[in-house]
């Protein structure tokens, strides 16, 4: 018997080759079909989130968003409301979607709607700041299209979206625990085999931490992108364009 995956996988064909109807799998450790759907939807979720943000890119690339620095608008705001747009965008089709799946067609598709409402809520929310960040760090909205879905495709992948591959590999298996594809995973698989919700608290926590720090270095990225400095106006503190003055 030759195959191009492990020993172990070799060993078990072999037995069921050997004895057929003696053999019985383990499938403790496999992954179970809300997770592997959870991490199916994943990356497309992300992909869809770099290219969503699109009106914040068109706004930057026309240099329309030195005139809203320029207005009364709470700058912060601003990066927010895009960011509550593209989260909205991503969560309520595919909550409609996993909705018509299984409360329409009755199919069983692993978690209930609670369940899969945090889960995608958690990813979505990643999706929206990861966009603006790096919407916010590349000049063109275009290559940041297309270096963003690059990168989420291959983290993705790495992290075991569709099929996870490093379980005798100690150099694949260090690099996938640190991406937050793989913290969402985890928890996603931890929830479906019964663990509490306070047992992913700390998944859920560092994906809110990445959240975050992704959206206040966007925030951060963009306003010295266009040098935007605060001016006191009596009470109220609006957001205008640095100039050199002479």
């Amino acid at each position: 018997m030759e195959t191009i995956k492990s020993e172990q996988f070799r060993k078990t064909i072999e037995e069921i080759i050997a004895n057929p109807s003696g053999y019985s799998s383990d499938s403790s450790g496999m992954r179970q079909i809300g997770t592997s759907i959870v991490g199916f939807l994943m990356m497309f979720i992300l992909m869809q989130g770099v290219s969503t943000m699109y009106l914040f890119a068109e706004d930057k690339e026309r240099e329309q968003i030195k005139r809203i620095a320029s207005s009364p608008v709470s700058f912060t705001g601003y990066l927010l409301g895009h960011s509550i747009f593209t989260f909205l965008f991503l969560l309520l089709p595919s909550l409609l979607v996993i909705c018509f799946i299984k409360y329409v067609c009755g199919i069983w598709i692993g978690f209930g709607f609670f369940e899969y409402l945090l889960l995608l809520t958690l990813i979505c929310v990643l999706a929206a700041a990861f966009s603006l960040f790096l919407q916010s760090l590349i000049k063109s909205g275009d290559s940041a299209n297309m270096i963003g879905s690059a990168i989420v495709i291959l983290t993705s992948i790495l992290a075991g979206s569709f099929y996870s591959f490093e379980e005798n590999n100690q150099a694949l298996s260090v690099i996938s625990n640190v991406l937050p594809q793989k913290i969402f995973l985890t928890a996603a698989d931890l929830l479906e085999k019964g663990s509490s919700i306070q047992a992913l608290f700390p998944y859920i926590f560092i994906l809110a931490l990445l959240s975050l720090f992704f959206f206040f270095a966007s925030v951060g990225k963009t306003r010295g992108t266009i040098g935007v400095a605060t001016e006191n106006h009596g009470k109220g503190v609006r957001n205008v364009p640095q100039t050199n003055n002479k």
